[in-house]
């Protein structure tokens, strides 16, 4: 019966190690960088992953980017106006590009070696070297 009782506090002190190490392990489900490579539907970036914490990112990473069924495209078309436009433009204001937010496709990246992308994840991708996309972010003119 002692020997019982001893070991409850031995088994909560496991835990409470075990929750502290997962709970202060970085949390990030957001990768942002550069498009290295686009093979079938994996993309290769070199980046960081992103926590929101001004003092905590990671050093520069090339992973693995695995695209599925369940990956959406969010694609932002910045569009200067053009000379005729220019010509014509009365307010200043005028001058400045339009953004338009579409859905992209994964054809869109697979000749853009070098296009700054950020992806997000459902699950924290912190350290790790391939992971699945929920969603991948972009920005072309």
């Amino acid at each position: 019966m002692t020997k019982k009782l001893l070991l409850i506090p031995v088994i909560l002190a496991i835990a409470v190690v075990i929750i502290w190490k997962f709970q202060s392990r970085p949390q990030s489900a957001e990768f942002s960088g550069h498009i290295r490579q686009v093979q079938g539907n994996n993309l290769t970036v070199m980046g960081a992953y992103v926590t929101g914490k001004i003092d905590q990112h990671s050093d520069i990473q090339l992973v693995e980017v695995i695209i599925d069924e369940n990956t959406s495209f969010r694609k932002t078309v910045i569009q200067a106006p053009s000379i005729e436009q220019l010509k014509n433009i009365k307010n200043p204001a005028d001058l400045a590009p339009t953004q338009k937010v579409t859905s992209g496709s994964l054809a869109d990246l697979k000749n853009r070696i070098g296009l700054s992308v950020t992806i997000r994840s459902d699950s924290n991708v912190w350290g790790k070297q391939s992971f699945h996309a929920s969603e991948i972010s972009y920005t072309i003119q």
